[in-house]
C-alpha cells in the first residue's frame, strides 16, 4: 500500500489512469478504495517489527533486557505439539460444544461425589433440597462470602500484584490454561461454564470428601474402642483407654476439612506447575550460559567483559524466573486451600449446601471475569513452538546453544 501510494506514475501509466472513461474510473475506486481500506494485517505487522526493534535496541543497551528477551525465546520455543493441537483445536471449538464438554465432565464428578457420599452414609446435597430454605441459606451464604469476594476482586488489581508480585504471575498462569476454553464466549456461556466448573466441584469436596472422610475418622475410632475393650469388655482403665482413643464428631469434621482444603491445594499447585520440558531447558541455558555468551561475544563490537555480564544477567533472569514460577504454584495451593476452608466453613454454620454453593459461585465469578477478559484480549495463550512462531517467527538454535 505504502509502495503504491509513493510510487510516481510513469507516462503511459499517466494517460491511462488520467484518461476518461469507465476504465480509468474504476481504476481510481478501486486504488481509493485500497488506500481508504487499510488492511490490518499490514498494520499489525508494521506495530510488531517496530516493538521487536525497540526491544532489540533496549536489549544492546541493558544485558537483564537482553537475557529476559532469551529467556522468552527459550520458553516459548518449548512446546509439545500435540498440546497445541488440542488447544488450537477447542479455541475454535463452538462455545455450545465446549459447554456440552463441561456438562459431561461435571456430570462425572457429581456422580462419583453421590456415589462417595451414598457409601459414607451421608447425604449427596448436604441438606440442600428444593425449598425455600435453601433459597434462604442460599442468599446467606453468598452474603457470608462477600468478604471473600472483596478480597478476591482486590487480588486483581494492579496494587495488589504490585504487592505480591506472585500474584501477577499466578493469574497469568491461570489466564494461560483457561483461555483455549473461554474463548469465544459470551456472558451467558461464562456463566454457566462456572456453574458447570464450580457445582460438582463443591458437591465433591464437601459432603463427598469431608463426610466421607469424618465418616471414616468415626469409624476407625469406634474400631479401635472395640480393640481396647476387648471380647470380654476390659475394667475401668480399658474403659477409659477406650474412651481417650474415641473421636469426637466435631474434631472429625475438621479433620476431614484440613485434609480435605491440604488434597484440593495440592491438586490446584501441581495443576499450575511450570512444565518440566520448560524448567529442563532453562537449567540447561543457565549451565551453558558462561560458554554462550563467551560464543556470542565474538561478534563486532563486543568483549569478553560484556560476555561476562550478559552470562551473570541470565543467570539471574533465569533463576528469578524459576523462583517465580514455583511461588506462584505455591500460592496458588494457598489460596485454594483457603476458599475451602472457608467455603466449607459456610456449610457448617448453615447445614445447607446451597449457602457454600451461593458462596463458592460469587468467588469463582470475580476469577472468571478476569479469566474471560484476559481471554478476549488474547494474552493467556500458552507459550509453545506454534504460538512463538505466530507472533514473531522461528528461531533457529536459540535452546541447542544455550
Amino acid at each position: 500500500m505504502q509502495r503504491l501510494a509513493g510510487q510516481r506514475l510513469q507516462p503511459r501509466h499517466a494517460k491511462a489512469f488520467h484518461g476518461a472513461g469507465a476504465g480509468a474510473r474504476g481504476l481510481r475506486r478501486a486504488v481509493a478504495a485500497r488506500v481508504a481500506r487499510g488492511p490490518r494485517a499490514e498494520v499489525q505487522q508494521q506495530q510488531q517489527q517496530a516493538q521487536q526493534q525497540q526491544q532489540r535496541a533496549l536489549a544492546q543497551q541493558d544485558p537483564f533486557v537482553a537475557a529476559a528477551l532469551r529467556l522468552t525465546r527459550l520458553v516459548e520455543n518449548v512446546g509439545d505439539g500435540e498440546d497445541e493441537l488440542i488447544e488450537s483445536s477447542l479455541r475454535e471449538e463452538p462455545p455450545l460444544s465446549k459447554l456440552g464438554l463441561m456438562a459431561m465432565g461435571g456430570g462425572g464428578i457429581a456422580l462419583a461425589a453421590v456415589l462417595v457420599s451414598a457409601l459414607a452414609g451421608q447425604d449427596p446435597l448436604g441438606g440442600a433440597t428444593l425449598s425455600a430454605h435453601s433459597l434462604g441459606a442460599a442468599a446467606v451464604g453468598a452474603a457470608l462470602a462477600l468478604p471473600l469476594v472483596a478480597f478476591r476482586a482486590y487480588s486483581w488489581t494492579p496494587e495488589a500484584a504490585e504487592a505480591l508480585p506472585s500474584l501477577a504471575d499466578m493469574h497469568r498462569m491461570m489466564a494461560e490454561e483457561a483461555e483455549p476454553w473461554l474463548s469465544r464466549f459470551n456472558r451467558g456461556h461464562l456463566a454457566a461454564h462456572a456453574a458447570l466448573e464450580t457445582l460438582p466441584m463443591t458437591l465433591l469436596l464437601l459432603p463427598a470428601a469431608q463426610g466421607g472422610l469424618a465418616a471414616a475418622f468415626e469409624f476407625w475410632s469406634s474400631l479401635l474402642q472395640s480393640s481396647l475393650l476387648g471380647p470380654g469388655g476390659g475394667g475401668a482403665a480399658a474403659a477409659a483407654a477406650a474412651a481417650a482413643a474415641a473421636t469426637p464428631q466435631g474434631l472429625s469434621a475438621v479433620l476431614a476439612l484440613l485434609v480435605t482444603a491440604t488434597c484440593a491445594g495440592v491438586v490446584q499447585s501441581l495443576n499450575l506447575v511450570t512444565d518440566e520440558e520448560q524448567l529442563e531447558v532453562v537449567r540447561d541455558a543457565v549451565q551453558n550460559a558462561d560458554r554462550y555468551y563467551r560464543l556470542t561475544s565474538m561478534q563486532v563490537g563486543s568483549t569478553a567483559d560484556d560476555a561476562t555480564r550478559a552470562s551473570r544477567a541470565f543467570k539471574a533472569v533465569a533463576v528469578s524466573w524459576m523462583e517465580a514460577s514455583e511461588d506462584a504454584s505455591a500460592l496458588a495451593g494457598a489460596v485454594t486451600f483457603v476458599d475451602v476452608v472457608m467455603v466449607s466453613a459456610i456449610w457448617y454454620a448453615t447445614g445447607d449446601l446451597a449457602a457454600p454453593a451461593a458462596a463458592a459461585l460469587a468467588v469463582a465469578a470475580v476469577d472468571y471475569h478476569h479469566l474471560h477478559a484476559a481471554a478476549a484480549r488474547g494474552g493467556g495463550r500458552r507459550g509453545g513452538k506454534r504460538g512463538a512462531e505466530e507472533r514473531r517467527g522461528p528461531t533457529r538454535g536459540e535452546s541447542g546453544s544455550g
